[in-house]
């Protein structure tokens, strides 16, 4: 499993977090990346709704 969560948005300073869940183990993990603005527009079309999102992100932290 995975997304892309646009941090910031610029020209070509744009940052994405890409959040990856490994299906054997099931431990999660965030990428934060420096990418243009083209493929943070990419990225983004592989995003969770906000309630999803809130989900993993409470997997992340407590284990």
């Amino acid at each position: 499993m995975a997304a892309g969560l646009g941090a910031q948005a610029g020209k070509d300073k744009s940052t994405a977090a890409l959040f990856l869940r490994n299906k054997e183990t099931e431990k999660n993990i965030m990428l934060i990346i420096k990418c243009d603005s083209k493929t943070l527009e990419k990225l983004s079309r592989f995003t969770f709704t906000q309630e999803e999102f809130e989900q993993e992100k409470n997997k992340i932290l407590n284990g």
